[in-house]
């Protein structure tokens, strides 16, 4: 589950982590396990602060990478597995975004009011989810249609 803020301000984010995970502990009752963002997340003060409550972040480690030795080869290659895992999972979140600027025309918003600008901004997002929710509904028929061979009228006139 993530969160977004829109804004027509220019900032660093990156001073907004804190908020978040205190923002996740009090919706769900614990701290996450693990952080997945952006580079601009990985200051010193923000991996300095998830080391408190034991969360992992998913960014490489600040300075230069540890000399590959017989000692520390496997440890090395768990973090590059684990930095693999979570950049996997940070792609869907960019390429559903990639997709909304260049397919779906967000890249294209433009208003002359902040107000109207956010509620396109909103409009794409809407239909982005609605065409998701969509494919999912024809999945779903396809697959009622394939459990009841011969009864596509009843599993049509069902979901109607």
């Amino acid at each position: 589950m993530g969160y977004t803020i829109i804004s027509c301000d220019a900032y660093n984010e990156s001073g907004d982590l804190k908020k978040q995970v205190i923002q996740y502990r009090q919706t769900h009752g614990f701290y996450p396990e693990a952080v997945v963002a952006d580079q601009i997340y990985g200051t010193g003060e923000n991996k300095k602060y998830l080391r408190v409550p034991g969360i992992k972040y998913s960014g490489r480690p600040l300075g230069r990478r540890p000399k590959e030795t017989e000692e520390n080869r496997e440890e090395l290659r768990e973090n590059d597995e684990q930095l693999k895992k979570y950049q996997k999972m940070r792609s869907g979140t960019e390429g559903k975004s990639g997709q909304s600027r260049n397919f779906y025309g967000l890249n294209q918003t433009a208003a002359r009011l902040e107000k109207t600008g956010i509620s396109r901004i909103m409009a794409v997002f809407t239909g982005v989810n609605l065409i998701r929710v969509l494919k999912e509904l024809k999945l779903f028929i396809f697959w009622l249609i394939r459990k009841y061979p011969g009864n596509e009228q009843m599993v049509a006139s069902a979901v109607i």
